[in-house]
């Protein structure tokens, strides 16, 4: 089975987020909170199960070549 280029970056963009901003962020949260930031997020947004948002404001997405 070929896997999609667009899977492979998105896996690849995922990967780099967690070794490089899981220690300046996620350190501290319990799953209790966790739970009310998600709770927190379907209610404001209607969007069920989302945890956290990438919007580029602060990361810098840059396309492949």
């Amino acid at each position: 089975m070929v896997e999609s280029t667009t899977s492979i970056n998105v896996g690849d963009f995922c990967a780099t987020i967690k070794k490089h901003l899981k220690p300046l962020m996620v350190e501290g949260l319990t799953t209790s909170s966790i739970r009310k930031m998600v709770d927190e997020f379907e209610e404001l947004q209607g969007m069920p199960y989302v945890f956290g948002v990438v919007d580029g404001s602060y990361i810098s997405i840059v396309a492949p070549p």
